[in-house]
């Protein structure tokens, strides 16, 4: 709320307490890919640590598709 972002508009993913669990490194790159293709985010933010090259590129291409930033 302090940056005119709803806490209740937000979904958490990742490996950290209170969020949707992630439990491989596949699983963040694909949860990214699922909320672009949706166009349900404004935006997407990971802090991915390592991701191999093809899900990186498969999210610049869902990336481009969609109408959310990704970052």
């Amino acid at each position: 709320a302090r940056h005119g972002l709803d806490p209740g508009r937000l979904l958490v993913v990742g490996p950290e307490a209170g969020a949707a669990a992630v439990r491989d490194a596949a699983a963040l790159p694909w949860a990214m890919e699922e909320c672009l293709a949706a166009d349900a985010c404004l935006a997407v933010l990971a802090w991915a640590g390592r991701v191999p090259a093809l899900a990186l590129r498969r999210l610049q291409l869902a990336a481009l598709a969609s109408r959310s930033l990704a970052v």
